[in-house]
């Protein structure tokens, strides 16, 4: 089943309608004190993503928000407000901004695989949370709760995941890169509400791009070296469901 979206919000069953997006269902708060959901009004079904932008901006979709922002955090919101409202990178038609059905929580932890065949997806669980976003919004970090795997292998593992995604779903890949990494940066001072990056953030910002720029480039070297020597750098491989059924077929009976 393929589905089309055109707003920013949940999935819900309508009886007559079928699937729809409705208003957004947020994830519960672990926090003993703060509970209280935000008011139905403002959580959409959003028309634009600008619209869905300036609702997080805004605390409308905080969860526990009673009071209303004052001093220092009061002229945080209006800086990222103005800023929201004049991008010109918000563009609703453009590849980057495609709507797609993002799992909030899409890790290794959540997927399930066949015991015997480890390489076939069998489902995916913890759907709760799930909502419809923008591309340059859904950029999901498979190998974070990896706990025994060092930082570069996962980082190696995700510049994998992401080459073999990319060149499936354009509107991903598209996401994934400029305009998609500056409006994930607006996305992230609309939750956090803090004014423009500083010197330090950018530097650290600059170096991960470089970082993931290398990863990039020495997958594509390993993927090289791999097609001129096949027999000396392919990996044992995992057995499929296919090959055991042809081995099958030889045996006699």
């Amino acid at each position: 089943m393929k589905l089309r979206f055109y707003k920013i919000g949940s999935l819900r069953e309508d009886n007559e309608q079928g699937i729809i997006v409705g208003p957004m269902i947020l994830l519960p708060s672990h926090d003993k004190v703060d509970r209280k959901l935000p008011d139905s009004k403002y959580r959409g079904p959003f028309e634009s993503q600008r619209s869905w932008l300036l609702a997080v901006a805004k605390g409308q979709l905080d969860l526990g928000r009673e009071r209303p922002f004052l001093g220092e955090d009061l002229q945080k919101m209006q800086d990222i407000i103005q800023d929201i409202e004049e991008s010109i990178l918000i563009v609703d038609h453009a590849s980057h901004c495609k709507i797609g059905l993002e799992h909030v929580d899409l890790n290794l932890t959540n997927v399930l695989v066949d015991p015997d065949f480890p390489t076939e997806i069998t489902g995916v669980i913890d759907w709760e949370g799930a909502r419809t976003a923008p591309m340059w919004a859904i950029q999901p970090h498979f190998f974070d709760r990896t706990r025994k795997m060092m930082e570069v292998d996962k980082q190696e593992l995700h510049a994998f995941a992401y080459e073999l995604v990319r060149h499936r779903v354009s509107g991903w890949n598209a996401g994934g890169r400029e305009p998609g990494v500056a409006l994930r940066t607006l996305l992230r001072r609309a939750q956090e509400r803090h004014e423009h990056d500083s010197a330090l953030e950018d530097a650290i910002l600059s170096l991960t791009k470089m970082s993931l720029q290398l990863d990039e480039e020495r997958l594509r070297r390993k993927v090289a070296v791999r097609e001129e020597s096949p027999d000396a750098t392919t990996p044992r491989s995992i057995p499929t469901r296919r090959a055991r059924d042809d081995r099958d077929s030889e045996l006699p009976h």
